[in-house]
């Protein structure tokens, strides 16, 4: 791995602009990083780890950052006394003055560290023995994984004509998938604004999609649902690759309906199409109902990251 300096003990280390062009190299240098972590050698400990971390390598793309000129969000963190040695902690810069921290190695960091390089109060910290002083919790975060390699109870049987169909939102959607944004950030208790920024941003790459009834005409009817597959992510040491859903969200009319299931069974079948194996995505601890539901589909809880706040003070 390269740098563009020589990383030095306790020293903020940010990725060569040209590794960043690269960013699959990146990702497999993090994925030999893990591998050295004694403690995911266990293949369903690795597993777990991916689905955790999967969200930050998904932030940390120039797909999702916007290109080259964003080099400074990917830092690297040395604990070895020897300057040689490459970075076992790494981090990424997120939107809103706030930072993901993603840890290897045997040393824990103090995350006061991390405050003093980027100067943001908030962070989030994946399941890790990191040192953290007077930081307060403000949501936790579960990661869920489902594998598609075997086929799913809750697939579409394509021998029955279903009502609903899947397909990519384009520009001519743009008011139904605002206001949908619009109506998911109050479900969540996030930015409408970022939100609606984020679907854009998926509309534009060709990664949100719309559940639709069959019997509406193509670009007049309502939308049913929406979702982003917002990440791709290739583990070269298992041979499997997932993808992320974001942004799901199901019309507050429909609700109870079946329609999130019908939703996600489509977009399994689409991920099968492009031979992916693994499907990740995030709840809210405290959205008890919502996390049955993932249960009942098949996804396994493979860990948590949490959103901690350090005052002013």
């Amino acid at each position: 791995m390269s740098f563009s300096r020589p990383p030095r003990h306790g020293a903020k280390v940010p990725l060569d602009a040209r590794l960043y062009a690269r960013f699959e190299e990146w990702k497999h240098a993090l994925l030999q990083a893990s591998s050295r972590a004694i403690e995911l050698r266990e293949p369903a400990l690795r597993q777990a780890w991916l689905a955790r971390h999967h969200q930050i390598l998904t932030l940390a793309s120039p797909r999702a950052l916007g290109g080259g000129a964003e080099t400074e969000n990917l830092l690297g963190w040395s604990t070895s006394p020897n300057p040689e040695s490459s970075p076992d902690q790494f981090g990424v810069l997120l939107p809103h003055a706030q930072i993901a921290v993603i840890r290897f190695g045997d040393r824990p960091l103090p995350l006061m560290e991390w405050m003093k390089m980027t100067s943001a109060r908030q962070f989030w910290r994946g399941d890790s023995d990191l040192s953290v002083e007077d930081a307060s919790l403000q949501v936790h975060q579960w990661a869920w994984l489902k594998e598609l390699t075997a086929s799913s109870p809750f697939a579409p049987d394509e021998s029955q004509n279903t009502p609903f169909s899947l397909r990519r939102a384009t520009a001519a959607d743009l008011w139904n998938i605002q206001e949908m944004a619009s109506t998911l950030a109050q479900d969540i208790r996030e930015s409408p604004m970022a939100t609606r920024a984020e679907a854009l941003h998926w509309m534009r790459a060709g990664r949100l999609f719309l559940l639709m009834r069959k019997s509406d005409s193509a670009f007049s009817a309502l939308p049913l649902a929406m979702g982003a597959l917002s990440g791709e992510f290739h583990d070269p040491f298992a041979g499997r690759t997932s993808e992320r859903l974001s942004l799901l969200f199901v019309r507050r009319e429909f609700r109870g309906q079946g329609i999130g299931q019908e939703f996600i069974a489509q977009i399994e079948a689409q991920l099968r199409s492009e031979s992916i194996q693994d499907l990740v995505l995030f709840s809210d601890l405290r959205q008890e109902a919502t996390n049955r539901f993932y249960a009942k589909l098949g996804f396994q809880h493979r860990g948590s990251w949490s959103l901690l706040s350090i005052s002013n003070s």
